[in-house]
């Protein structure tokens, strides 16, 4: 993990007092005398920002091989791969540049006149004070940022087609079993049904109470049969490929006012007590804090067919009843179907499957990447109101000074979520994670 560091300087920049005396005549008493401010009172300590951040190095190098008809031709080329990253920066935002205010006055000492010039900025506080600080981040802790990503995962994943798959077999099973306990009767029901309709027995007694439920019975066992195959084609033509989504968290934002500090007068810089009226000032300085944070999610989803997987048995059932009898069940059909040990093989074999998949719900969708992001800004603006303890010719106004702490963060999740480690993975996540050629977690 890399740590850059740069320095944000800020000033207010150079203020000066001239003080010239003069006799009655009008004649200067020796030379004007020239007061500067100090570098401490120019360059605050507490208002020199800085950026810090840390990062990995986010090149790696990775072997490529060629697919034909070029061949194995080997080759490295640099990838650029998602890390943690961490940016905090604390820069004052305003001023960039301070006012500059002009004032003169002047005073008497003995026959004499002393004038003060006073070119230089009017400040909020004092220099050294210990309000003139950057607000805290508003950054997220490590285990609140593992909790929006999750939250955020649980929001836009795409549909879990392992999970889907295994709902509708399931469900399937539910519906079909209690007609599959009637089917050691549906042979005997079809031989009495086909005698009376070789006889010509179409009484509606007989197709009503005899035919059709026995017709309903078998119809939607096999059409559910070919419902579940057109799933599990769907889920096997899906598997591996990616899916990127996106999720905005609904931007935070806060305000508060405080007073930060009352019977105030502005700050000459260097100071002078001969542009002030005397008595106390009922200035304030006013700080207003804004808050505002974004979090966001980025991944590609993907999900891979089980280990050992093999479906070969499930489709031949629903290729049997398609290719050779279609759907349109007359009762020379349903004859043809008897015996009816293929229902009781399909659903053993179903329920087999069914048990295969949900064992795999849990570990079945995969992220090839995912990160978790978060940038945070505090704003505090400090502004100076009411009286400013000035002498009323003088109606200068200090500037506002803004102060920002700005925090960006980006957290990677493992394939299987955020606050996860690859040493606390299952040798089955492990190996979903080999089997996508995914390293990086």
């Amino acid at each position: 993990m890399g740590i850059k560091r740069r320095s944000l300087p800020f000033s207010y920049g150079n203020g000066v007092i001239t003080a010239t005396t003069r006799t009655p005549q009008g004649v200067i008493v020796g030379s004007p005398s020239v007061i500067r401010s100090s570098l401490v009172e120019a360059v605050p300590a507490g208002l020199q920002g800085s950026q810090v951040t840390e990062s990995e190095n986010h090149i790696r190098r990775m072997r490529v091989k060629h697919k034909p008809p070029l061949g194995a031709i080997a080759y490295t080329q640099m990838a650029d791969v998602g890390g943690p990253f961490t940016s905090t920066k604390r820069y004052v935002l305003s001023p960039s540049k301070a006012t500059m205010w002009h004032m003169a006055g002047s005073v008497k000492i003995g026959n004499n006149t002393e004038t003060d010039v006073y070119d230089g900025p009017l400040l909020l506080l004092p220099s050294n004070s210990a309000f003139l600080a950057f607000p805290p981040s508003a950054q997220s802790s490590e285990s609140q940022l593992a909790g929006y990503g999750t939250t955020a995962i649980a929001r836009c994943a795409p549909t879990n087609s392992v999970a889907n798959l295994a709902t509708a077999i399931g469900e399937l099973l539910l519906g079909g079993l209690p007609r599959l306990v009637g089917s050691s009767s549906w042979e005997s029901r079809l031989t009495a049904l086909r005698d009376v309709f070789r006889q010509g027995g179409d009484e509606y007694l007989n197709v009503v109470f005899g035919w059709l439920p026995l017709q309903q019975d078998i119809s939607d066992l096999t059409k559910g049969m070919v419902e579940l195959d057109r799933l599990i084609t769907q889920y096997e033509n899906n598997a591996g490929k990616v899916v990127r989504r996106r999720y905005d968290f609904p931007p935070d934002v806060k305000d508060e006012e405080t007073v930060l500090i009352g019977n105030r007068s502005v700050v000459l810089m260097p100071t002078t007590g001969l542009f002030f009226r005397s008595g106390s000032s009922t200035g304030q300085v006013i700080r207003r804090r804004t808050t505002v944070v974004q979090r966001w999610f980025s991944g590609a989803f993907t999900y891979h067919l089980p280990t050992g997987y093999d479906r070969a048995k499930i489709g031949s059932y629903a290729n049997r009843v398609v290719e050779e009898f279609g759907l349109d069940l007359d009762p020379e059909v349903l004859w043809n179907l008897a015996p009816w040990s293929w229902a009781v093989d399909w659903f053993g074999t179903v329920g087999d499957a069914l048990h295969n998949y949900q064992s795999w719900v849990a570990d079945g969708l995969v992220m090839r990447y995912g990160y978790i992001m978060e940038h945070t800004i505090v704003r505090d603006t400090l502004t100076f109101v009411g009286d400013s303890g000035l002498l009323p010719q003088y109606p200068g106004r200090p500037d506002n000074l803004v102060l920002v702490t700005e925090s960006k963060v980006r957290r990677q999740a493992t394939p299987f979520g955020f606050g996860l480690q690859l040493s606390g993975l299952t040798a089955r996540q492990q190996a979903i994670v080999a089997a996508l050629g995914i390293s990086r977690v």
